[in-house]
């Protein structure tokens, strides 16, 4: 069973596990109901066990604090722990979240109430937790992205760079192939393959380099829930690396294309 209100208003030495209080105290085969175990020296006889509580994500369970909780009376934990009657915080939930602004209303009157209309208290909801987090994850993302974008700016400067210097080593060569019937079209494709492939062999190193880093910081902080690696987060990675090479590759591949072979011929 549960702490009831008979036990609360008793202040009766009772308590409710959950299931990693109970491997820790317990042997695997041995009935924790009845036993009694000790908080803070002091005495109390389980009479529940709360339920196990697993939510997996990237190899951890990320609620398994709550396996590790007891509940005990609460007039129990004022007297013998806290050592007189007043409460720091207090949980509430509402049945129905479409209700909540009044009940956070009529629970601020009741509180005002009985602080002699001192308002020395303050509410904190779920729901402004929520938007915490969303504006938080808002921000970063913010952040993240105009890091990224100028990452990929420099990198597509560098990859038109490249091809620009390519094209202009190879001129004579490109006016040797018009001159022998080579279309503008050969000479843009050609071009634009080398810019793609040096996109794939950069998106393809800098996946490698990503999950390699996890792996390291997995490795260096064991006691950390690990990071998480999306397939789309690594598709979108490797298809950004290839869009950026092969816009950077279409300025020196029109340029390229649309050399001059007498010119290109006579170029040192």
């Amino acid at each position: 069973r549960f702490v009831t209100d008979l036990d609360s208003q008793r202040g009766r030495p009772v308590a409710v596990i959950g299931t990693a209080v109970r491997k820790d105290l317990f042997p695997p085969n041995e009935n924790p109901l009845g036993q009694l175990i000790h908080i803070r020296g002091q005495p109390f006889r389980v009479v529940g066990l709360l339920k196990h509580y697993e939510f997996m994500q990237g190899g951890i369970n990320i609620v398994a604090e709550k396996n590790r909780r007891v509940h005990i009376p609460l007039e129990t934990a004022l007297k013998r722990f806290a050592g007189h009657e007043k409460l720091t915080w207090l949980n509430f939930r509402v049945g129905d979240t479409d209700n909540l602004s009044r009940i956070l209303g009529e629970v601020q009157n009741v509180m005002r109430f009985s602080h002699r209309g001192v308002n020395d208290f303050r509410f904190r909801t779920q729901e402004e937790r929520v938007d915490e987090y969303h504006e938080t994850e808002k921000r970063l993302r913010s952040s993240i992205g105009g890091v990224s974008a100028i990452s990929l700016f420099i990198a597509g400067i560098v990859v038109m760079n490249i091809m620009l210097a390519s094209a202009k080593e190879r001129v004579r060569e490109i006016g040797v192939r018009k001159a022998i019937g080579a279309q503008n079209l050969d000479i843009f494709i050609q071009l634009m393959a080398e810019s793609l492939i040096i996109g794939i062999v950069g998106g393809l190193l800098g996946v490698a380099a990503g999950v390699g880093l996890i792996d390291l910081l997995q490795w260096l902080l064991p006691d950390q829930p690990p990071p998480i690696v999306l397939p789309s987060a690594l598709v979108l990675g490797f298809g950004s690396s290839v869009v950026t090479a092969f816009l950077a590759g279409l300025y020196p591949a029109f340029t390229a294309a649309r050399l001059n072979p007498l010119e290109a011929l006579q170029y040192e």
